[in-house]
């Protein structure tokens, strides 16, 4: 449930130590480019088949922003309603 903290955690390293190395250049372009992707199959989720190159990225991005979300909910204290489905 925590993941998007290292995720935000390594973005944020990466974009404070991208003049230091090369190394930190090409990850911080890596993980741009992975978000761009994600975007891209944001945009592209309604088409009949989208390409996995967009789905995965875009799921993953949407899943640890989905955690995010019901982190900061869950620390303002919001009630978290369960959806119960009819029987019968």
């Amino acid at each position: 449930y925590f993941a998007f903290v290292p995720i935000i955690a390594v973005l944020i390293l990466n974009i404070l130590l991208y003049d230091e190395g090369v190394i930190y250049l090409v990850l911080l372009g890596l993980q741009i480019s992975f978000y761009l992707l994600a975007l891209c199959g944001r945009s592209l989720q309604d088409s009949e088949k989208t390409p996995f190159y967009y789905a995965l990225p875009y799921y993953f991005t949407l899943l640890n922003l989905a955690c995010m979300h019901a982190f900061w909910r869950f620390i303002k204290g919001e009630k978290q309603v369960v959806w119960k489905p009819r029987t019968g």
